[in-house]
């Protein structure tokens, strides 16, 4: 052999090489299945009873909308978002349902229409996240009546 073929099989490396990255199908077929990670499976996230739909055009109004949402359920309230200088809507709407399976098919259905001529997006709204309230530890009563108190009249003279 030559320095293209170090253990003189005739054959040169480069080739031998190619002929090995041609591995058939069937081989990589044999690797062991993935398992899925063990561990605690997270709850299931409630389902949103509210969708939030943009693509709208200024003057949509919660007529409009409870019209359009109407085929998938009951609409609860429809909270349209305004510009802060001069109040006109600007083109998106939460829309809150009855139920969850209500808000579910109009996420399904109704980016598939068209409202005014614009095509829309349609997303769940997420949950809020719980409102922790702290407790504020307040001072025992005392003589003069504890916290919030209104103040005692000062000592005649």
């Amino acid at each position: 052999g030559g320095a293209n073929d170090p253990e003189g099989t005739g054959v040169a490396a480069t080739a031998t090489a190619t002929a090995m990255a041609l591995v058939p199908v069937a081989a990589a077929a044999t690797l062991p299945p993935t398992v899925p990670p063990s561990g605690p499976v997270p709850p299931p996230m409630p389902e949103s009873k509210a969708v939030y739909i943009s693509g709208l055009t200024w003057w949509t109004s919660d007529v409009d909308m409870e019209t359009y949402c109407a085929e998938y359920g009951r609409v609860k309230s429809a909270t349209f978002y305004a510009e802060k200088s001069n109040g006109k809507s600007k083109g998106m709407v939460c829309v809150e349902f009855e139920d969850a399976a209500a808000a579910r098919l109009c996420c399904e259905k109704l980016p598939y229409k068209r409202i005014h001529g614009r095509d829309l997006t349609v997303k769940f709204a997420k949950a809020p996240a719980p409102v922790v309230v702290k407790k504020a530890v307040l001072a025992p009563p005392g003589p003069e009546g504890g916290v919030g108190a209104a103040p005692s009249p000062p000592p005649p003279l």
